[in-house]
């Protein structure tokens, strides 16, 4: 019987934080490294931290206890296959350990955990700044010679994994989206979702499907500090096998702003892409949609989360005020319009 990777299981399994003390020490027992500081870092289901060592910086990543192994040697092997295929681009590299391993693993509280290190990147974080056109640009070329790369890897998790923040999937939000309280922002999103299933899917499905990063925002990019590009790109915790489109979607959409020029900011990641890896006509007419779908799929997932861990509330929804925002914009613009000034923009790139 195929295995499936419940796609719920690491967002709604609660796990033990592995401290700062036993993080210094699995770093001494499996590299060897001694260890000045462990600072931890965010992360929405693993224990990551910023590791200081008399040698150097490194990141320490110790997936969720209810990871499967196979999720989590997917995205150690990307790591891999970018360092040999990809040298170029600004991505970590897996440190092995002692014993020549690319992972480790552990024993947490009796429960077995897997994780790697790789090197720390440089950069500063640009979450929630504002971004220039020729960053924004940069972002676009990026994820493009990043999907090119990714085009060539192959890994049997992804073609059994059914992660809920893949935009091809939005229509198995539909059932956590109904146990939302707040009824009239239950009915918004599952008219997004009604949506999607009736006019979006059916021409999404066709176009071609790759391996895809899954999560290209700021969240999980680095910038140089003059500002106009990317000097890292970070967390591969998302990946899983899409539309090759949906990448590029992800992108454009968190760029959007809910006040001034709706879309002019999405459409400089947009035309950095396709001068690098151009977009097919079936995939620039179906962008517009896909990113009213992503804005969707961002809401319904992080208020579903909020209500379920009240705890992390605050962390959880940090960025849902701006986006309902922009949701509610993207719900009053003309769709041929947007489609005509996306269809522009990508002629004259």
């Amino acid at each position: 019987m195929e295995k499936k990777t419940d796609p719920h299981t690491t967002l709604l399994t609660a796990t033990d934080e592995l401290t700062a003390e036993a993080a210094k020490d699995l770093l001494q027992n499996a590299y060897g490294l001694s260890c000045e500081s462990a600072k931890r870092l965010a992360g929405e289901r693993d224990d990551n931290f910023k590791m200081v060592t008399t040698t150097g910086t490194y990141f320490l990543k110790v997936a969720h206890s209810a990871e499967d192994a196979e999720i989590t040697s997917f995205q150690t092997d990307v790591l891999r296959h970018l360092e040999l295929h990809a040298p170029d681009l600004p991505v970590p590299r897996v440190i092995p350990t002692l014993a020549g391993l690319p992972e480790f693993t552990i024993t947490d509280s009796g429960t077995l955990r897997r994780g790697r290190l790789s090197t720390f990147m440089p950069g500063e974080p640009f979450d929630g700044l504002d971004t220039t056109a020729s960053l924004r640009s940069s972002i676009g070329e990026s994820l493009a010679k990043l999907s090119l790369a990714l085009a060539t890897f192959s890994h049997p998790a992804a073609e059994h994994q059914d992660l809920l923040w893949d935009i091809g999937r939005a229509s198995s939000l539909r059932g956590i989206v109904e146990t939302l309280h707040d009824q009239a922002m239950k009915g918004t999103l599952l008219d997004g979702i009604d949506d999607f299933d009736s006019r979006v899917l059916p021409r999404l499905q066709p176009l071609r499907q790759q391996i895809v990063h899954g999560d290209f925002t700021a969240n999980n990019l680095m910038r140089n500090p003059a500002g106009d590009s990317v000097t890292a790109i970070l967390d591969f915790g998302d990946m899983t096998r899409s539309q090759t489109v949906n990448d590029l979607v992800v992108a454009a959409a968190y760029e959007l702003r809910p006040s001034g020029n709706l879309l002019a900011p999405a459409l400089d990641v947009i035309t950095g892409y396709h001068r690098v890896r151009p977009l097919l006509p079936e995939e620039i007419d179906v962008l517009f949609d896909l990113i009213v779908t992503r804005t969707v799929l961002r809401l319904a997932i992080t208020e579903w989360r909020a209500e379920r861990f009240p705890e992390n509330r605050d962390y959880v929804l940090r960025n849902n005020p701006r986006t309902w925002q922009v949701l509610d914009r993207l719900r009053n613009i003309s769709r041929e319009q947007a489609q005509e000034e996306i269809f522009n923009a990508c002629k004259a790139a």
